[in-house]
């Protein structure tokens, strides 16, 4: 039973009628997929939706706007970057980018912002002079400084590790405070972190529920908002959807745009409603 209930809180997790879904579909298939392995599951789940609704398909220009991480540094890997804008990617369907330049001095500006085309942005340097972590509320634009996060480690592996470990929370939190999000209802959470030796023993480079929620508040106020993704069937009832590339999506195109076969029928008003 745990299993089943498994099964539609990750469909639930990807459309918000994932319950009729799985309502529609006959026991014994749930069960079955109920006790797949964990990739197969998913992949069984996602054929569920394909022949029910059609797949799912994305909204043109959903998703405008470019947050970025701007590299002005060497000290820090690059791919630790991208590992990072991999995991907020996970949570989040916006367009981040990563890019390499010379950091503007004394500090960005929001021309600066412009001329790289971010409504956004993470600068990630290395200096002694800065503190851990820069913040402009007002352009949207943090600057993390990895630098700070050696301090008190040795150069042994351990040392390199929490050095990562710790970068990678920096960059976390200068992209959650550059795009909005400011306060948490968990406890132990990144923004409540004084110095980066705190971010040696939390999960600090993953946004939690609340985070997303006012991430994506605060962006689409300064026009970021994020890729639409929704059933074939729904795209079909709101007008837009691409032609159909299945016989799955064929029946259900076919279906929303048919015309009747029958005149339309209207009662006329009874007394009851006219008063």
């Amino acid at each position: 039973m745990t299993k089943i209930l498994y099964v539609i809180a990750i469909a639930s997790c990807l459309c918000g009628s994932a319950a009729s879904v799985f309502a529609q579909t006959p026991t014994n298939e749930v069960v079955a997929i109920s006790k797949l392995p964990a990739a197969e599951r998913s992949k069984q789940i996602h054929e569920v939706y394909e022949r029910k609704f059609g797949g799912f398909v994305i909204q043109p220009g959903s998703r405008v706007g470019t947050i970025g991480f701007v590299n002005a540094q060497k000290e820090l890997p690059a791919e630790e970057i991208t590992s990072v804008i991999s995991t907020i990617k996970s949570g989040l369907a916006y367009n981040i980018v990563e890019t390499n330049a010379v950091f503007p001095t004394p500090f960005p500006t929001a021309s600066d912002m412009k001329s790289k085309g971010l409504n956004a942005a993470i600068y990630v340097v290395s200096s002694d002079d800065l503190p851990a972590l820069l913040v402009s509320p007002e352009e949207n634009w943090s600057v993390v400084n990895v630098r700070r996060c050696r301090e008190g480690l040795s150069d042994d592996i351990l040392g390199k590790r929490l050095f990562a470990l710790r970068c990678r929370g920096e960059l976390i939190r200068g992209f959650a405070q550059a795009c909005g999000i400011w306060t948490s209802n968990y406890k132990d959470n990144i923004l409540n972190v004084r110095s980066p030796k705190e971010l040696d023993t939390m999960k600090a480079d993953a946004l939690v529920a609340d985070m997303l929620q006012r991430c994506k508040s605060h962006l689409a106020l300064i026009g970021v908002t994020e890729e639409r993704k929704v059933m074939y069937t729904r795209a079909c009832h709101e007008g837009w959807a691409p032609a159909p590339t299945n016989d799955y999506q064929k029946a259900i195109w076919d279906k929303v745009h048919k015309l009747p076969t029958e005149p339309i029928k209207i009662e006329p008003e009874t007394k009851k409603v006219k008063e």
